[in-house]
């Protein structure tokens, strides 16, 4: 295009237009990773306020059957199945983070 624009190919003015365009362009296209990577920062701090230990701890006293509360469940079990088989699944909230 400049290239054009040097040869009088294209008139100065569309070479403008066409240039500010591209520019917006690439603005937005920064904006947007930059906006990205701020969700991306903010989902990795999120990861990091998982406390392993504890959600460890509480799992092994709920396996225990030792002290446990209807609380203790409701934080660590996201829900339980059973199928025809009178088998039991128990999906854990936190089984994304292992």
């Amino acid at each position: 295009m400049y290239q054009d624009k040097i040869n009088k190919i294209i008139k100065k003015e569309d070479f403008e237009k066409f240039y500010s365009k591209k520019i917006e362009e690439k603005t937005k296209i920064l904006n947007k990773i930059k906006a990205l990577e701020d969700e991306i920062k903010t989902q990795k701090e999120e990861l990091e306020k998982v406390d392993m230990k504890k959600i460890l701890k509480q799992t092994k006293e709920i396996l225990s059957l030792k002290n446990v509360t209807k609380e203790m469940y409701e934080k660590l079990v996201e829900k339980i199945e059973f199928d025809s088989g009178k088998n039991i699944f128990v999906k854990f909230k936190f089984e994304k983070y292992i």
